[in-house]
C-alpha cells in the first residue's frame, strides 16, 4: 500500500472528508502546450495549495479539481462522496500528471487493447531477456504513438532500468517532437515518487517530512508547515532529526533528505 495518492484530475463533483490520521494535501494548476497525442499532452502544471488536513476536515471536490495527498498517519480513513455525473460536463476519463506538465490517461483505462498488450509484453520480455528488452524499449520510445512511448518510459523509471536517461536522450534525437524532452524532465519527479510513496517512517514526523520532500517545497515552505505542525518544538532541528530517521530506514532518500538539510542549515 502506498502512501501517496498520484496527481490526479476529478471529473465530478462532491466532497472528501478526513475522518481519521492527518495527511499533506496539494492542489495544482495545469496550462496545455500542445494539443493531446493519443491520451498524453505536454504543458505546465504549477501547485497552488499545499495544506495539512486534520481529522474532521472537509474539502470540496469540482470537476476540473487537480490534487493529490500523502498519508502521514495510520490509519488514514477518508470519506469521499461523489456524483455520479456533474450535471454540467460530458462524463470524461480520468486525467493522470507527472511534473514539470505532462497529463495522461492511465493504461488500464484505454478502451484501445493495443497500449496495454504492448506493455504487458515489454515487462514480459524484461522478465526473460534484458538484452531484447532494451531493444524494445529503444523502439517503443521512438513510437509516433505518444502513449507508448510514455508508459514504455515511465515503466522504465519505476523498474530502474540502467541507464535509461541515455535511452531517452537517444530517442529524443530521432523524434521531431517534444515528448522525450518532456520525459527527460519526468525522470527526476517519478524516481522521487517512487522513493517517497513507499516510505514508512517510525514517527510521524518522520513521515510528514517524507510527504514535504515528495512536495518539493523550498527551506522556508517546509520549515513554516513544521512549525504549525509542531509549534512547541524547534522547526529546524526537528527537521535534521526526521532528516536522519528516513536515512536510516531508507537509504534511498539521502540525497533528497541531504538537499533539503543544506538548506536548513543555510538558513
Amino acid at each position: 500500500e502506498l502512501n501517496a495518492s498520484f496527481t490526479h484530475r476529478h471529473r465530478t463533483c462532491g466532497a472528501f472528508a478526513a475522518l481519521s490520521g492527518r495527511r499533506l494535501h496539494v492542489t495544482y494548476a495545469y496550462e496545455a502546450e500542445t494539443p493531446p497525442h493519443n491520451n498524453v499532452t505536454l504543458g505546465r502544471l504549477e501547485p497552488k495549495l499545499v495544506e495539512m488536513m486534520s481529522s474532521g476536515d472537509v474539502r470540496p471536490i469540482q470537476p476540473g479539481l487537480i490534487h493529490d495527498l500523502y498519508w502521514i498517519e495510520k490509519p488514514a480513513v477518508t470519506l469521499t462522496v461523489r456524483c455520479a455525473i456533474h450535471p454540467s460536463r460530458k462524463p470524461e476519463l480520468p486525467l493522470y500528471y507527472v511534473e514539470p506538465g505532462i497529463e495522461y490517461l492511465d493504461a488500464p483505462y484505454y478502451r484501445d487493447l493495443v497500449v496495454k498488450k504492448k506493455l504487458a509484453g515489454l515487462r514480459l520480455l524484461r522478465k526473460v531477456n534484458e538484452t531484447l528488452y532494451r531493444e524494445a524499449l529503444a523502439k517503443l520510445l521512438r513510437s509516433d504513438d505518444w502513449s507508448l512511448a510514455f508508459h514504455a518510459a515511465a515503466d522504465g523509471i519505476a523498474g530502474s532500468v540502467p541507464s535509461l536517461r541515455k535511452l531517452l536522450t537517444d530517442a529524443a534525437s530521432d523524434r521531431q517532437d517534444e515528448l522525450m524532452a518532456a520525459l527527460l524532465q519526468a525522470v527526476e519527479p517519478l524516481q522521487r515518487r517512487q522513493v517517497f510513496e513507499n516510505v514508512y517512517a517510525k514517527t510521524p514526523e518522520a513521515q510528514l517530512l517524507a510527504a514535504l520532500l515528495l512536495a518539493r517545497l523550498s527551506t522556508d515552505q517546509l520549515l513554516r508547515l513544521v512549525s504549525r505542525e509542531y509549534p512547541d518544538h524547534d522547526p529546524a532541528g526537528l527537521v535534521l532529526a526526521s532528516g536522519a530517521e528516513l536515512i536510516e530506514i531508507s537509504p534511498a532518500t539521502r540525497p533528497y533528505v541531504e538537499e533539503a538539510l543544506s538548506g536548513v542549515a543555510a538558513g
